[in-house]
């Protein structure tokens, strides 16, 4: 057990930049029920280093289809986010999400 550790710390030590950096964007979706088991609340949110003009969330599942933009980041969120209160959506079952990330062309 000692060699794995000891092995794996050499191997982190090692790589100084594999730690450092960070994937970005960083995309939380976190989907619960707390008043009603028919309506679902939806957090959404995108922490980016880069600046973007909007970003839009998108969710589905089974025939049924939502869409929001989020909100931009401000001196009180650093991140874009938005909160939706979902009809129909289960989230015990599978669903679907996808992030669109727009500017706008000069």
């Amino acid at each position: 057990m000692r060699y794995t550790l000891l092995t794996s710390m050499l191997f982190i030590a090692g790589c100084p930049n594999a730690m450092d950096t960070e994937a970005y964007p960083l995309e939380n979706v976190i989907c619960t029920h707390p008043d009603s088991p028919y309506e679902a609340v939806v957090n959404v949110s995108v922490d980016d280093d880069q600046t973007w003009d909007e970003v839009r969330f998108y969710i589905s599942q089974g025939e049924n289809d939502w869409d929001t933009p989020l909100w931009e980041p401000d001196e009180t969120t650093p991140t874009w986010d938005t909160r939706m209160q979902l009809y129909e959506l289960n989230c015990r079952e599978d669903y679907t999400y996808e992030f669109f990330y727009m500017n706008q062309d000069d």
